[in-house]
């Protein structure tokens, strides 16, 4: 199965809760590399390389999110023709 990216908008009370932060620690333990960050709207929207298996557990669990978030809807959309080569192998928070 080939890797995609995937952007992925976070809707709900996700931000000054450490949502990010917790992204971040939750994408790195599934393996998959990417970023995580906030959006002037109040929502937080994430670039994730993975398989769509990988996706589907992502998703599920960012409606889990941070102790102090809620989460009211998560969308996610294929980028195509988006080089990823420059990616690191890593997830991490983006300023």
């Amino acid at each position: 199965m080939n890797k995609n990216i995937y952007k992925l908008v976070i809707i709900g009370k996700v931000q000054g809760v450490f949502y990010r932060a917790w992204l971040k620690e939750t994408a790195q333990k599934i393996g998959l590399n990417g970023y995580v960050y906030n959006k002037i709207n109040g929502s937080v929207e994430a670039l994730v390389i993975c398989k769509k298996d990988e996706l589907d557990r992502l998703v599920k669990l960012c409606y889990e999110g941070s102790e102090l978030s809620c989460v009211k809807k998560v969308e996610y959309f294929i980028l195509n023709n988006f080089d990823f080569s420059n990616f690191s192998d890593r997830f991490f928070i983006k300023y």
